[in-house]
């Protein structure tokens, strides 16, 4: 399992990173799992993302195109964080 585990990492990595050509959805699912299984529990406060996520998209409302250019943005750096942990 181990040896699985290493051979996957820098698939995942590459996926939480968007290197690969994957949805937004599947690159989030790879952030996730990076951060439930990489990092310490205090490291990545998944509540504190997604209330200033909330605050941001709210912001936004009137301005769809940039919620998508903040999405774009903002992946690969909670992505490189957590892969760097936390």
């Amino acid at each position: 399992m181990r040896e699985i585990l290493e051979e996957g990492l820098p698939h995942l990595r590459e996926f939480a990173i968007g290197e690969n050509d994957i949805s937004t959805t599947d690159q989030l699912r790879a952030i996730e799992l990076a951060g439930r299984f990489g990092l310490p529990k205090e490291a990545y406060d998944k509540d504190l993302v997604d209330e200033l996520w909330n605050a941001t998209e709210g912001a936004l409302l009137d301005h769809p195109e940039l919620i998508e250019t903040v999405k774009v943005v903002w992946l690969p750096v909670l992505a490189q964080r957590l892969m760097a942990g936390g």
